[in-house]
């Protein structure tokens, strides 16, 4: 069971607690809520712990989240099917999915926002427990926490290897990095944004930048020979040091699925590697270190080796993540996620 002695609770008289109160006991039907604190680190869903007593008097830790309101219905269908599926074939690194007594994955449920009946969605899983010592900013690993985590990701991969239960609404990597560049092009359309704001006018100085490197990505990943010539599997899409768990310097979990595709392993991987090991501090910002990277891609590749269902990234293959990953001083392109 999980201590929340060191999180806030949340009233019993508060909007939180009883809408996780009717998702937990009308539901769901899992038992009585108890507890209810929220779990932070992510800004697109809203996530919460629960502790609840089954109908037998025992306690049991619950991971809820409840989607943004946006999220389509058969991406998170797809979602689901995936973790039950990764989880079925091998991959014991991930909180199962809840199911109704309906056999349904998630819900809506309602909420008043200023007037209005908005229908958000909610899912219940088991909890994955393990300890999470870093996030985006402080991710100074180890070598050998990197060569664990990648190692994570390769098993990952390998077990979703054959996935065939639907397609998310947004595009593999190559597509999307050409529908990108409208939306880079237009998200400020329409904002009441000050013509002197410092963000915005970083934002104008790079945008030409940027756009040329989504071009460049996509020309290196035809010029590479990888599209079309090496399989796809399912890949996470958000795959760094805080969307997993640790225990005793080991990787032991994965959360946050809900960016999962198929799509080519390298764009996991360049991106992984980006996020989890290029400096964030300002003085020495967008470096990597490449003997972590050299460890990391060690253990993709040992593991990888192990399991057997994909074939080991070889070097011609390695020289293509430097046009999947987004860092500026020893990895030459951006991708954009």
């Amino acid at each position: 069971m999980i201590d929340p002695k060191e999180k806030k609770l949340f009233e019993q008289y508060t909007s939180e607690f009883q809408e996780i109160q009717s998702l937990i006991e009308d539901i769901y039907q899992l038992g009585t809520l108890e507890k209810v604190y929220e779990i932070f680190g992510g800004y697109v869903n809203r996530s919460f712990g629960v502790e609840v007593t089954t109908p037998d008097g025992k306690p049991v830790d619950y991971f809820i989240r409840r989607y943004r309101l946006t999220t389509a219905d058969e991406d998170i269908k797809v979602e689901h099917a995936l973790v039950t599926y990764a989880i079925e074939h091998g991959f014991d690194l991930a909180a199962g999915v809840i199911k109704t007594p309906e056999n349904k994955t998630f819900v809506k449920m309602p909420k008043e926002v200023n007037g209005k009946t908005l229908m958000y969605p909610w899912a219940v899983y088991d909890y994955l427990y393990g300890d999470d010592p870093y996030d985006w900013i402080n991710n100074n690993l180890k070598n050998e926490e990197y060569y664990s985590m990648a190692g994570v990701l390769a098993k990952f991969h390998n077990c979703v290897y054959g996935f065939q239960g639907g397609e998310k609404i947004e595009p593999p990597i190559y597509e999307f990095l050409e529908v990108k560049k409208d939306y880079f092009v237009h998200c400020p359309d329409g904002l009441p944004i000050p013509p002197r704001n410092r963000y915005f006018m970083l934002y104008q100085d790079h945008l030409d930048y940027l756009l040329a490197m989504c071009d460049k990505a996509r020309k290196g990943m035809e010029d590479s020979g990888m599209l079309g010539s090496i399989p796809k599997t399912c890949c996470h899409c958000d795959y760094h040091v805080s969307n997993v768990k640790w225990k005793d310097g080991k990787c032991i979990g994965v959360f946050d699925f809900d960016w999962s595709k198929e799509d080519y392993r390298l764009a996991d991987i360049g991106y992984s590697l980006v996020i989890s090991i290029a400096a964030w501090e300002a003085m020495i910002d967008g470096t990597m270190d490449m003997e972590r990277v050299k460890a990391y891609l060690q253990g993709y590749h040992d593991y990888t080796k192990e399991y057997g269902i994909l074939p080991p990234i070889y070097r011609g293959r390695k020289e293509s993540i430097s046009f999947l990953c987004p860092c500026r001083s020893h990895l030459s392109l951006p991708l954009v996620h």
